[in-house]
């Protein structure tokens, strides 16, 4: 029972992880010698790798962080990861997708597709952070994911808080750069995009300090 359990819970992760290697199987003939690994802010190739194991590091760091958040869920000391098995289970399956997609897409430029590798980047973690930030206040404390800062870690109270307002700036900020990226058909220049993201991440954890910080105040 509980290996069905598992199996219902995480067929489609596990799905999205091998696709990689069965298109790597079909596809390796049809691949040049010269694959496109790396994109400058202007979305010109800087860096190509042959074709080699070099091919394989995507889908096994795919694989890697997804049995890392699988392991996580069992050793987790705090023992509450298990009360926020759906959150878990979904947004380690955006990732292993993301990666998969990001995957995907490098093939098909490989092949002689016209996609812009940033604009999927961008597109991708806009989708990332509205999928994860719509999830983030339903994570339990825990060693291994959420917003994990000493003030965090050390009052349940502030968690609850921080994420929060984390999953509220990560999902509206995820639409404001859609809405934005949209309107600007597409040219929406690297440096603003990654300050914006930047500052999406940070200000929940400069909050979980404050937020600590007034709750010290209130119970001295």
């Amino acid at each position: 029972m509980k290996t069905d359990s598992f199996l219902k819970r995480e067929w489609i992760g596990i799905t999205f992880l091998i696709i990689p290697f069965i298109m790597l199987f079909y596809l390796w003939e049809d691949l040049p010698e010269k694959i496109p690994v790396h994109w400058n802010v202007d979305g010109k190739v800087d860096r190509s790798s042959e074709k080699g194991w070099e091919l394989f590091m995507l889908p096994l760091i795919n694989v890697f962080t997804y049995l890392m958040i699988t392991i996580s869920y069992y050793i987790d000391p705090k023992k509450k990861l298990k009360f926020s098995t759906n959150a878990v289970t979904i947004l380690k399956t955006t990732v292993a997708v993301f990666m998969t997609i990001l995957f995907s897409i490098m093939l098909a430029i490989s092949l002689g597709y016209p996609i812009s590798m940033p604009d999927v980047v961008q597109y991708g973690i806009i989708l990332l952070f509205m999928v994860i930030g719509n999830y983030l206040s339903k994570i339990r404390p825990n060693y291994f994911m959420g917003i994990r800062t000493p003030w965090t870690l050390e009052n349940e109270e502030v968690w609850r808080k921080t994420h929060r307002l984390g999953g509220k700036i990560w999902v509206f900020g995820s639409v404001i750069l859609l809405v934005t990226k949209i309107i600007l058909a597409n040219h929406l220049p690297a440096p603003l995009f990654l300050g914006f993201i930047l500052a999406m991440s940070f200000i929940p954890v400069i909050y979980s300090y404050i937020a600590f910080k007034k709750l010290e105040k209130k119970n001295a």
